[in-house]
């Protein structure tokens, strides 16, 4: 699907105000193991994953910490509170070939400090169908981590049957708010409910910056 598709659910387009909106947008390939990063990329643009799977993470003390999955047919926008947060710590990985469809979002920014009038008609849907959608996944998540520790996997494993495929157990430990080894101990049927869990991981230039992670991918 295209941002388009999801903006037509909620309202009709004429063919003009669809230019306007593919003027706005473009679509960039990316390999695995690239990441987008930088508190100005993510103040200006907001994306759409078109084909392939990434995660958002920042890094603390050394250890990355994983607030968020998105594969195919999802918004990735991050709240200026996350930005703020976070900071140049803050990054998406691409986990294996992605494209992506960016939309400049300087003015979609605006909405939310109340500058209303002065949004274009096209950033206004951008951002309502992006929020709906972020907002849909964030009570997924919230529902997720009400749950002990092994169903809050299984729960993760029918939402996204692909993760295992593309992350590591570490990601995912830190996603699910586990340590490593309880999530090894629960994949290999080992686990008991005494076990203890690591608090949740996730957070209550005009070119983007891209950049490759070296890393060894564990499974």
């Amino acid at each position: 699907m295209h941002p388009i598709d999801h903006i037509r659910k909620l309202t009709t387009l004429s063919p003009q105000q669809e230019e306007r909106i593919n003027r706005l947008m473009e679509t960039r390939s990316f390999r695995r193991g690239e990441t987008i990063e930088g508190v100005i990329t993510f103040s200006k643009f907001g994306f759409y994953i078109s084909k392939g799977a990434a995660r958002l993470f920042y890094t603390m003390k050394g250890k990355e910490h994983t607030l968020s999955f998105h594969f195919t047919d999802e918004f990735v926008m991050i709240h200026e509170r996350v930005i703020a947060r976070y900071g140049e710590t803050l990054a998406i990985e691409l986990l294996q070939p992605t494209e992506i469809i960016t939309i400049p979002h300087r003015q979609v920014r605006d909405i939310v400090s109340g500058s209303f009038e002065e949004i274009s008609d096209e950033a206004k849907l951008f951002y309502i169908v992006a929020m709906t959608k972020i907002l849909q996944n964030m009570e997924e998540r919230l529902e997720i981590m009400q749950l002990g520790a092994r169903e809050r996997y299984h729960r993760m494993l029918e939402r996204y049957p692909l993760l295992e495929s593309v992350a590591t157990t570490t990601q995912i430990a830190s996603y699910l708010g586990l340590a490593k080894e309880t999530l090894y101990r629960i994949k290999g049927n080992k686990y008991n409910s005494v076990g203890k869990t690591h608090p949740a991981a996730g957070a209550p230039t005009d070119a983007i910056k891209v950049s490759k992670i070296t890393r060894n991918h564990e499974k």
